[in-house]
Parts: C-alpha cells; sequence; structure tokens
C-alpha cells in the first residue's frame, strides 16, 4: 500500500509542477506568443543588427533620439521589424506593436509612441544602428549629451520645448552628470523650465516649473502620467533647485 501512495504523490506532484498554474515559467506571456513567430521566420543576421534590449526600450519609448542622428547614417528607414522592437519615428523613440494585416500586401505596422498608437508605412519608421545605440548604451543615458551645442540643443534639436520637457519630467538624471559642471544652483526661474531637484528616494530628478508661489517658491511637476499630463506636483524653493548647464 505504501509505494501505492508514494507513486500517487509523486504523480500528484508532476502534474502539478506541469500545471501552467504551478509553474509559472509555462504561463502563456502575451508578448513572448506575440514575438516567438516574428523571432522565429527573421533570419538571423538580421536579428543581429537590431541591437534592443528589453529594459532599454522600456525606457526610452517616447523619449527623443539625438538630434545628431541623420536617416541613412544612425537611423536604417524600412524592413521588417518584430512585436516589442525599438524604433524611431520622427525623432523619438517608438516601440512596434504590431504588423497591420490587412491587405496582406500591406507594409504598415502599428507603433506606439509612450502615449498613442498611430499606423505608419515601413518607409518611414526606422532602426538606429547597433553602432548608434551602443554609442547611446555605453554613455549612460546620453540622450542628454549635447556636445558643444548647450543641453537643449543637444537633447532635442529645437522643436517645441515646452512639449519635449515634458519628456524629462521625472527621469533620473545622467550618471556621469557632476554638480556645478553639469547642473548649477537654480537662479532667474521662469515657468516651463527644466529643473533638478532631489526627490523623497534620494535621486536627483528632472521636473519641470509650471507656476510661482511667491518669492523664490515654486509650483513643479514631478511625475507625468502617461498621457504626457502632471500626474504629480511639488511646492520646492529655488534655493533647493539645479538647473542643467
Amino acid at each position: 500500500g505504501m509505494r501505492v501512495l508514494s507513486l500517487a504523490i509523486s504523480l500528484i506532484a508532476a502534474a502539478e509542477a506541469f500545471s501552467p498554474a504551478g509553474h509559472p515559467s509555462l504561463k502563456p506571456s502575451l508578448s513572448a506568443s506575440k514575438q516567438l513567430p516574428n523571432a522565429i521566420s527573421r533570419p538571423f543576421s538580421l536579428r543581429e543588427t537590431r541591437a534592443t534590449t528589453i529594459s532599454m526600450q522600456v525606457q526610452r519609448v517616447g523619449t527623443p533620439c539625438p538630434a545628431s542622428w541623420q536617416e541613412g547614417t544612425e537611423i536604417i528607414l524600412g524592413g521588417t521589424f518584430q512585436t516589442g522592437e525599438l524604433v524611431v519615428v520622427d525623432g523619438t523613440f517608438c516601440e512596434i506593436v504590431k504588423k497591420v494585416s490587412f491587405p496582406p500586401w500591406s507594409q504598415d505596422w502599428e507603433v506606439n509612441d509612450g502615449s498613442e498608437t498611430k499606423t505608419l508605412p515601413a518607409s518611414k519608421i526606422g532602426c538606429a544602428t547597433p553602432a548608434a545605440m551602443q554609442s547611446l548604451e555605453s554613455a549612460g543615458t546620453a540622450i542628454f549629451g549635447g556636445g558643444g551645442t548647450g543641453f537643449f540643443g543637444g537633447l532635442f534639436g529645437g522643436g517645441n520645448k515646452n512639449s519635449q520637457n515634458a519628456k524629462l519630467v521625472n527621469q533620473v538624471i545622467p550618471q556621469q552628470w557632476k554638480q556645478g559642471v553639469d547642473y548649477t544652483p537654480a537662479a532667474g526661474l521662469k515657468v516651463g523650465d527644466i529643473v533638478v531637484i532631489m526627490r523623497t528616494d534620494r535621486t536627483l530628478r528632472f521636473a519641470q516649473v509650471v507656476a510661482g508661489a511667491g518669492t523664490g517658491i515654486w509650483d513643479l511637476v514631478v511625475e507625468n502620467d502617461a498621457q504626457g499630463a502632471p500626474a504629480q506636483s511639488k511646492r520646492e524653493r529655488e534655493a533647493v533647485m539645479f538647473t542643467p548647464a
């Protein structure tokens, strides 16, 4: 009787181990099931040229790519993509949602820029070259490196500065930044300015000035929601703020 019992127990254990509920790794992950067919059907050498990692993507979607990047040099337009891939559209990092399946000959793809999904032809979607992505990664958050053109010139290369500034809110400043060199004590602030403040978790992050609240006191947006609208604000003295150099 004992052997039968132990056999029954081991069978139950085996069944549990192989049931999706008992085994988290067997639960079908949505992204994995989406990505698999593309990844398999795609030539390996082509996949090699796509320098993209998940953690990097999450941070980059919705942020501007360096203003110095050129189409045909750092950004290669067109081609075929895979779900979840990091791409560049109009100077902003986006994520591939899926291929438009109808009509069958369609070359359109759905892309998401962190706030909305839009449909675009492949010819308008670019992939950064591995070398470009690598230089971006090795410089930390190198989207902030402005070279000789100053902080905002290097970051955005013009455009609507105010809406672009909103994308910086709540991002941690680049690791290699030094106080007194890359950011200095704030002075003469105005609405719309980007500032650097110490948050409760002791990190230095970007915030945006939204209103004056008396002499030397400002209301800041410290966090935006997915749509880019202010989600959290904070009143802070100018004396404890910094501005990017």
